[in-house]
Parts: C-alpha cells; sequence; structure tokens
C-alpha cells in the first residue's frame, strides 16, 4: 500500500462515511502517476482536471532555476516547467476512487536555447570531415 492508499485507508471513515479495507482501497485506487510495469516508458500524471489559474488569488508564480522570481514565459513553446501542485479533490464513483483536480501553485521555468539544436552536430561533422 503506498502513501495515498495508506492516507485513504486510515482516513476512509472521514472521507466516505464508512470504513473502508486495505483491500477496498487497492482495489478501487486510480494512481494520479502512472508508472509502466517493466519502467521502459516514461511515468505518466493521470488526473481528471489540473488547473492552473494566470489571473486572481490563487494565480500561479513563476521560477527561475536559481529560485529568484520571474515573470510568466512569453514564448511556452521554449520553455520546459516544473510544477508545484496540490491536489484539491478526491473523487469517488462505486468502488473506484482517485484524485480529481490538481492545483497548480508554482512553475519553476527552464528557458530553453533559441540556437538550432543541431549546431552541436555541425560542429562535430565539420571536424570529423578535415
Amino acid at each position: 500500500m503506498f502513501g495515498n492508499q495508506k492516507c485513504l485507508f486510515e482516513h476512509s471513515e472521514l472521507l466516505f462515511k464508512k470504513a473502508l479495507t486495505r483491500e477496498q482501497i487497492e482495489e478501487g485506487y486510480h494512481p494520479t502517476i502512472k508508472r509502466s510495469e517493466n519502467g521502459t516508458y516514461a511515468s505518466t500524471l493521470s488526473t481528471k482536471l489540473t488547473k492552473l489559474n494566470t489571473t486572481g488569488r490563487r494565480e500561479v508564480s513563476y521560477w527561475t532555476p536559481k529560485s529568484a522570481k520571474r515573470e510568466a514565459p512569453e514564448d511556452w513553446r521554449r520553455v520546459t516547467v516544473v510544477p508545484a501542485l496540490e491536489i484539491s479533490f478526491l473523487w469517488q464513483v462505486g468502488r473506484e476512487i482517485g484524485w480529481w483536480t490538481l492545483q497548480c501553485n508554482h512553475l519553476r521555468v527552464y528557458e530553453e536555447s533559441s540556437s538550432c539544436p543541431f549546431a552541436a552536430d555541425e560542429v562535430k561533422e565539420e571536424k570529423a570531415s578535415l
């Protein structure tokens, strides 16, 4: 039993208005992070809704890799982000249980180079032809 499942088991009476067994939790739980069985594929995040508020009281904040506050990226196609997420809602349909909404509170933004991604390969090819 993993951390989220353990939390659901320990607080099942409060959350579901009845005590659930470990087996019931394990059987119905839909994990937020899905991992391939043999580790061949990267893990994926599976949720019903991920929220990114760009205005208002719960507006997401942006950070540099060195933990300095910054503005939102101008061109989202040229950045990589690492989110800080908050689990907002739990869902239950019949015997199935999972996390419904993840709220993104902070994004660490990594700017990508605007130079040609093949530039390093071209230099290697030039040296090899000499």
